[in-house]
């Protein structure tokens, strides 16, 4: 299974050798993008010293790094790209030489841009080597604008950004618990005008999601605006232990989703579950669960049109109805 994740210092070895038969590859096409003096043994320490530094795994084997971060190594003039508040720097890409050719890099990207998605992040910029053509290649597909020609001693770079738009999950933040809460509020309202009493003004209450915001578990999908929510963990209830699940791996559990009672009908709500399962495969979790009560027919029909297995009614002390727990492994 692929995950991406941050690197481990006691991979460091292993990360400098991919650097250097990285960098003698490239030698041999011609392509002098990097030498002995950069990156250095002492910079790719940092890089996984200061968390900055992603590796993308699979069965063990590292099959890239990425550094990912708000600073620039070359000091330029930014005015060629989008005025965004926050843009995400890509720097450093490494794919293992015997595994290039097999869409690593282009895998490892996708996996950078969901993350800065996720933590909020407007764009994504790097630089590419001019005569690196694998690499400037993969970015054009990848849809990323040329903004820029940067002229160096050590050779010239092509300044990429892509801007990330269109909808797209990440954590809530402090500042938006207001809205957030007004939004469950309706939700609630809304679900009490269709006679599903699955939730009332003690749960979800402001204080469960402000616990969930400080955790870094409340997740939010956006589009000019929040148009749902959901508390992802891995956090389930002891009556889920009475149930035969199909899959024993790691499970990611979704909690309290709501979509926008203003967004409902127009597909938030498959769409929304599509990222969170987009979210777990990034993550490396081998499955998702979540229980939905059982009146509430139209999520009902919706996790079992997703191809979501019902794997049994639970029955909780706090509630006197009863809930449907489904299961889809990834």
């Amino acid at each position: 299974m692929e995950k991406f994740r941050l690197a481990h210092l006691r991979e460091y070895e292993r990360v400098v050798q991919i650097f250097e038969e990285a960098m003698e590859a490239l030698h041999n096409q011609g392509i002098q993008q990097w030498n002995g003096g950069y990156p250095n043994r002492q910079l790719l320490r940092e890089d996984i010293e200061k968390g900055e530094m992603w590796a993308l795994e699979e069965n063990g084997e590292l099959l890239a790094v990425v550094v990912l971060n708000d600073s620039s190594d070359v000091d330029y003039d930014t005015s060629c790209f989008t005025a965004v508040e926050r843009p995400l720097l890509v720097h450093r890409l490494c794919v293992a030489p015997d595994r290039q050719g097999q869409g690593v890099g282009r895998r490892m990207m996708m996996h950078c841009e969901a993350w800065a998605r996720m933590e909020g992040y407007e764009a994504l910029r790097l630089e590419a080597y001019s005569t690196n053509g694998p690499a400037l290649r993969l970015y054009d597909k990848l849809g990323y604008q040329d903004r820029f020609l940067l002229r160096e001693p050590f050779g010239d770079f092509v300044l990429y950004e892509k801007v990330l738009g269109g909808r797209y999950l990440r954590r809530a933040r402090m500042e938006e618990l207001d809205g957030i809460q007004r939004m469950y509020q309706r939700g609630i309202q809304g679900m009490i005008g269709r006679g599903i009493d699955q939730w009332d003004d003690s749960y979800p209450n402001r204080a469960i999601l402000e616990e969930d915001i400080r955790h870094g578990q409340l997740f939010v999908f956006v589009e000019d605006g929040i148009l749902a929510a959901a508390a992802l963990n891995e956090a389930q209830d002891s009556e889920y232990q009475k149930l035969s699940w199909a899959c024993a791996g790691p499970s990611l559990v979704i909690h309290r989703l709501l979509v926008d009672p203003d967004c409902q009908g127009q597909g938030v709500g498959r769409a929304f579950m599509t990222a969170i399962e987009e979210y777990a495969r990034h993550q490396g979790y081998a499955s998702i669960r979540m229980d939905t009560y059982m009146k509430n027919h139209l999520a009902l029909g919706l996790y079992d049109s997703m191809g979501y297995g019902r794997r049994g009614i639970l029955k909780f002390p706090f509630h006197h109805g009863e809930f449907q727990a489904f299961e889809k492994v990834l």
